[in-house]
C-alpha cells in the first residue's frame, strides 16, 4: 500500500479514497486511513498523502 501512496504522491495527488469491505476497515485503520462515510454497505475509507518533492529523489519515476 505504500508504494500505491507514494506513486500518487509523486503523480500529484494528495487524498486517495477506497470503498472497503466492512471486514476490512481495520486493516485500513492499521495503515493509517480513517473512515469518512460508514453509512454504505462498503465503508468509504480515506487517506491525505504527502505531494512529492521536486529534490530529485523521488524513486525515478517521470513526472506527467
Amino acid at each position: 500500500m505504500s508504494e500505491v501512496e507514494r506513486l500518487s504522491a509523486w503523480h500529484g495527488l494528495c487524498r486517495l479514497e477506497a470503498h472497503a469491505a466492512p471486514d476490512s476497515v481495520p486493516f485500513y485503520e492499521k495503515l493509517g486511513w480513517v473512515m469518512v462515510d460508514a453509512g454504505k454497505s462498503c465503508p468509504l475509507m480515506a487517506r491525505d498523502i504527502s505531494s512529492h518533492d521536486d529534490s530529485g529523489s523521488g524513486g525515478g519515476f517521470p513526472r506527467r
